[in-house]
């Protein structure tokens, strides 16, 4: 599994990591739930790629993927965030690290330099094109690219995925919450 560039030392929180946030991550509210320390860095993106919704979740829906089209065409549009790195560990379980998803790091331009970021990214034996997401997570995606000025085609492609409904009803409440909070 590749090792994470460290960025660099933030007195407040200690060594710190560039985490690159492409999907349910995105807006920074839901991300400090799973890493307090986050701090917003810059919009990038990662060419070749494009933003999939047909990574198998422990819920059986689809989630995010950063998915390698090799099209130069294709970028996936993300938001660089800097975590403490002691929080990557709680990350990785709520990623589902090996239940899921690896660990992949990007080269991107940040902070004016060619940096080493990591990502979240689908396992093979993961992906199903059949998948769907449930509409909340859709939101929560669309919600934090809208947060961070996508484009408007970008936005356009998020809300024109077929999303599935969410008959788990403790679940369905436990996102709204998260969704209200963002929302305000």
């Amino acid at each position: 599994m590749p090792r994470p560039a460290r960025t660099g030392y933030n007195r407040k929180v200690g060594p710190t990591l560039l985490y690159l946030a492409y999907g349910s991550n995105l807006h920074p509210l839901r991300l400090r739930e799973r890493a307090p320390s986050a701090r917003f860095v810059q919009v990038t993106a990662i060419a070749e790629h494009s933003l999939r919704f047909h990574k198998r979740g422990r819920d059986g829906s689809g989630k995010c993927n950063a998915y390698f089209t090799a099209h130069t065409n294709d970028k996936l549009l993300a938001a660089l965030y800097e975590i403490d790195a002691r929080e990557k560990s709680e990350l990785d379980q709520h990623e589902g690290v090996g239940a899921g998803y690896e660990i992949r790091t990007f080269s991107v331009m940040a902070l004016g330099h060619e940096r080493e970021v990591l990502a979240y990214v689908a396992m093979a034996d993961h992906i199903d094109e059949s998948l769907r997401p449930f509409s909340w997570y859709s939101e929560l995606v669309l919600i934090g690219a809208t947060y961070h000025g996508f484009p408007t085609t970008y936005l356009q492609s998020i809300k024109q995925v077929r999303t599935i409904v969410d008959t788990d009803q403790a679940r369905v409440e436990r996102n709204e919450r998260i969704l209200s909070r963002i929302r305000r």
